[in-house]
């Protein structure tokens, strides 16, 4: 199992990267998911090859749940922040020119 779920805070890891780059969901929550992603990215192989053992290997787990949780409902809530459009570079050229 902690296989699949390193491979999964890999692919958290990239999602919150991407999530924080595009200012889709409010900063702070992007942070939190690419650290607590980072944790586990970190954490589960050290699991898996012994070094980790008893009850920091559940707790490990924390940070992610406290992303996810309102992640999930900020989503289904809010929603993800609509792009910004830019008049291409020619029509503002065009707007000074008048």
């Amino acid at each position: 199992m902690a296989v699949t779920a390193t491979f999964f805070a890999v692919g958290s890891t990239l999602f919150s990267y991407l999530f924080l780059r595009g200012r889709v969901i409010p900063v702070a929550l992007a942070w939190l998911g690419l650290l607590a992603s980072l944790l586990l990215v970190v954490g589960l192989p050290l699991q898996i090859a012994g070094v980790l053992r008893g009850s920091i290997t559940q707790l490990m787990y924390l940070p992610m749940l406290a992303f996810e949780v309102p992640l999930g409902l900020w989503l289904l809530v809010k929603g993800v922040a609509a792009p910004q459009t830019v008049p291409p570079a020619t029509s503002r050229l065009a707007m000074h020119r008048r």
